[in-house]
């Protein structure tokens, strides 16, 4: 299609997948914006025509964000003992292309009740934590995260494999 500032656009074909909202409603609602393509700049058109009034038309760029992309994270040591060993978790490389400054990092671990703790939150790319004991269903593997975000909230989340073992007892037990 082509605009009247020389511009040219596709249709998406599938756009009614893509709207919660019927097409002849009086306001749309894009919810599945997962479905359309990152970085790519989209123009929603939107035309009325009613009997005995002028048509309309209006237009409404935008791009969908696209989250930090291209890093990793890692942790030294990869095993240790619970509430011991003190795990240094370091994540590098990661950039965002739409350049929405500034990245934060969310590391965090889900405890036995399928909820997450937060060891910690900002700029720093990297964090030191004691950490309680893993799954010993799993070999004491615990499931560590760290959710990279730009200024929008856009996030991907990285798995930092961790081994945490029970605490050694040593010596005899008190009397």
């Amino acid at each position: 299609m082509k605009l009247a500032d020389g511009q040219s656009y596709q249709r998406v074909p599938d756009l009614n997948s893509k709207i919660s909202s019927k097409p002849d409603s009086p306001g749309i609602r894009l919810e599945k914006l997962d479905t359309l393509e990152k970085n790519v700049k989209y123009k929603l058109l939107v035309r009325t025509h009613a009997p005995g009034v002028a048509d309309g038309l209006a237009g409404y760029d935008f791009t969908v964000n696209f989250p930090p992309t291209g890093g990793r994270c890692d942790v030294n040591p990869s095993s240790g003992t619970a509430l011991e060993t003190q795990f240094h978790f370091l994540c590098s490389n990661w950039r965002d292309i739409d350049n929405d400054q500034p990245i934060r990092y969310q590391f965090s671990y889900e405890s036995e009740k399928g909820l997450y703790t937060i060891v910690s939150y900002g700029k720093d790319a990297e964090a030191f934590t004691k950490l309680p004991v893993g799954d010993q269903k799993l070999s004491y593997k615990l499931k560590f995260v760290v959710a990279i975000m730009d200024s929008l909230s856009d996030s991907t989340t990285f798995s930092v494999p961790v081994t945490v073992s029970c605490l050694r007892f040593q010596g005899p037990f008190p009397t």
